[in-house]
């Protein structure tokens, strides 16, 4: 279910009507009974910014999730697809003792080794990722061999048009403007650790 759904749903429920326009579908019959979504396609993420921590781009479309690129790096297989292992290998997790060690001096004891991300979103900026989140929530199994061989069960026109659909919105996306270095937001520098808003001062864009 595709989060703004759940605007119009949850006012569904309360008894309300939603009479301006928005992107929001009531998903009423499929929380409760279990029936079809009303929405047949999502965007999960796109993102042109390198390196790209949480994945580089996926979409929903008929009951099915692709993943194009790197995937992220929070991972909790190491079976078929063995992400656990190989981000380990890239060298982008710091250890526990490090973790620590970076927290008493005030750093961020979550902060990753950013050139490893980089190396490892370029390695895998061609990966397809294709699951059936109907049969497989859970995410285990990919679809989608190493040289792009999609699995029979797959019906013929939809990776065709996921990847078209998804490449198409990522390479034409408008450009994110993004402030790699705020000191005043740093929360293990400034809030004990504890992401604050209240923090943020006029930026020229």
């Amino acid at each position: 279910m595709y989060v703004s759904d759940w605007y119009k749903t949850l006012v569904t429920l309360g008894g309300g009507c939603v009479y301006h326009e928005t992107d929001s579908l009531d998903q009423t019959e499929l929380i409760m009974w279990g029936e079809a979504s009303a929405r047949e396609e999502f965007f999960y993420n796109v993102d042109d910014v390198m390196p790209q921590p949480f994945g580089m781009a996926s979409m929903f479309y008929q009951g099915y999730k692709l993943i194009v690129g790197f995937p992220g790096t929070t991972d909790g297989y190491q079976g078929s697809l063995g992400h656990t292992h190989e981000l380990d290998l890239a060298g982008i997790y710091m250890s526990r003792q490090q973790r620590r060690h970076n927290a008493t001096r005030g750093e961020d004891p979550f902060a990753m080794d950013w050139e490893a991300v980089s190396n490892y979103c370029w390695d895998m900026y061609d990966h397809l990722y294709l699951f059936n989140v109907m049969d497989d929530p859970s995410e285990t199994t990919n679809l989608v061999d190493g040289d792009h061989n999609v699995d029979e069960s797959v019906p013929g026109h939809v990776l065709d048009y996921m990847l078209e659909t998804l490449l198409e919105e990522l390479y034409t996306l408008e450009p994110v403007h993004i402030y790699h270095s705020i000191p005043e937001a740093n929360p293990w520098q400034n809030y004990g650790g504890v992401w604050t808003p209240g923090w943020c001062p006029e930026y020229d864009h």
